[in-house]
């Protein structure tokens, strides 16, 4: 059986143009029968068309890939599932044939092999265009894990410089970041349904909220004792801390201990003002439990640099792959708030510098300028966040430019015009911004630097591509999608 979320599945080659590929989800399932009564909690379902198929479960949604145009028939298999999770289905309890002619709803009666009805499916059925097939690709992923991690360990032991330092070490984050979003386009894929959006009313508030939590916290330093503060702001941010080096390192650790990262173990429950709580994890993040807690702890005993560094990329790249600007506009308006926000907080007052020195908590990352005496130099995480989930929208706007496979986006080697642009600026932005704080010796807001580029760089990109690219960039919109998937 193979599922959309096996990232190896190969794409159809060109000579197979004339394939397409169909969506399937399964609405209902009614048991027909006093056979299928007691079977029917117990059943699995699998769906097959040409020679592929898949496994498919109530409220979810598959995709059937390299089916002929002219092959409209979908075979709905019931198995009796097996005792292990990770045990195909064998015992054939019923099945049946539904001819999927067009987009739309469907239903199919399963039989037994006595030609005694079992199952009735319910299902909603969407043909797809072709995906332009691309070799395989891991977007250099382990080559700029390798240069953060180096860069961190080398800067404890040998002099580096810091603007060197900070200028691979933040790009390196916002590179890695963007790449893991790409899950995002995945939709049959349960970590899309996690994935929170921030549509054009968010974009608008986010700058007021933000100066109102700035504000917050600098009347909480200024008249509380700070002592006891960053004792509760440790405590935070180790249990935040344990969650997210889990969630990071998890798939790394799974194919490393042969482990699977997509069953998930635990309790979901709802609290009063709060919502759903959902506490469940894959074995992969149990196994990275251990050496998460032992980090946190270490960190709450010495507060190494080398650590607070640990938990901001965590914290940077999780927050990457996780949140979403729903469009592009949604993104201009982001950038454009927090650009004025950021200039404010820095030039109009001591607030931001105050809040930044006194918050002994990662929310930046630190970087040394000596080593004896100690120095450090800090970039806040909102400068590389707010940048990175601008350029994670472009890398997902060239995944659909490519009509790449979604299911596939992660591991395909697609051209990145918009993206590779955006990185690129980024890391001039971000060199400018220290070559400016050097020269005049004073606190820089890196935004004011890096939303114009990023911005700029986007739009020169759409320029250059002509043919209506810089119309499809504006009218890029991932909100309703996401949307969809959280309804399904």
């Amino acid at each position: 059986r193979r599922g959309c979320r096996a990232a190896h599945v190969p794409a159809p080659p060109r000579a197979m143009a004339s394939n397409a590929e169909l969506r399937i989800e399964v609405v209902e399932t009614s048991p027909r029968g006093a056979a299928a009564a007691a079977e029917a909690p117990e059943v699995s379902l699998v769906a097959k068309a040409a020679k592929d198929e898949v496994e498919v479960r109530v409220g979810g949604a598959a995709r059937l890939r390299s089916i002929p145009r002219d092959e409209r028939s979908v075979v709905i298999t019931a198995y009796a599932s097996p005792a292990a999770p990770d045990q195909p289905p064998t015992d054939v309890l019923a099945s049946g044939t539904v001819a999927v002619e067009s987009d739309g709803p469907a239903e199919v009666t399963l039989k037994t092999p006595a030609g005694e009805p079992f199952l009735v499916v319910k299902l909603n059925a969407q043909w797809a265009q072709d995906y332009t097939p691309y070799p395989a690709s891991n977007h250099g992923l382990p080559y700029a894990f390798a240069l953060v991690s180096a860069l961190s360990v080398a800067a404890c032991v040998v002099p580096i410089k810091m603007q060197v330092n900070l200028l691979l070490t933040s790009t390196a984050t916002v590179y890695i970041g963007a790449v893991r979003s790409l899950r995002m386009l995945d939709h049959t894929h349960e970590e899309s349904a996690g994935v929170e959006t921030i549509s054009k009313d968010d974009a608008y508030k986010f700058p007021i909220m933000g100066s109102v939590s700035l504000l917050t916290l600098y009347a909480a330093y200024k008249l509380l004792d700070k002592d006891m503060l960053n004792l509760v702001v440790l405590a935070y941010f180790c249990v935040l801390g344990t969650y997210t080096f889990m969630s990071t390192a998890a798939p790394w650790a799974a194919p490393l201990c042969g482990l699977g990262n997509d069953r998930k173990y635990g309790p979901v429950f709802t609290l009063p003002y709060i919502g759903e709580v959902d506490l469940r994890v894959t074995s992969a993040e149990i196994v990275c439990l251990p050496p998460a807690v032992a980090l946190m702890a270490t960190y709450a005993y010495t507060k190494h640099f080398l650590l607070n560094n640990l938990m901001g990329f965590c914290f940077s790249v999780h927050a990457l792959e996780k949140l979403s600007v729903g469009s592009y506009k949604a993104a201009a308006i982001l950038l454009a708030g927090l650009f004025v926000y950021d200039v404010v907080w820095v030039f109009g007052s001591d607030v931001m510098v105050t809040v930044g020195k006194s918050f002994d908590g990662p929310i930046k990352l630190l970087f040394p300028q000596s080593l004896e005496p100690l120095q450090l130099a800090m970039l806040g995480l909102g400068d590389i966040v707010i940048p990175g989930l601008f350029l994670s929208l472009l890398l997902r706007h060239d995944a659909r430019e490519a009509r790449v496979d979604p299911c596939l986006a992660l591991t395909s080697a697609f051209p990145r015009p918009y993206f590779n642009a955006g990185v690129v600026a980024y890391f001039f932005g971000l060199a400018t911004t220290l070559a400016v704080m050097l020269f005049f010796k004073a606190a820089q807001p890196a935004l004011l630097y890096l939303v114009p580029a990023c911005l700029l760089a986007s739009l020169v990109v759409a320029l250059a591509k002509g043919s209506g690219a810089l119309s499809r960039l504006w009218l890029y919109d991932e909100e309703a999608s996401m949307d969809k998937v959280k309804k399904d």
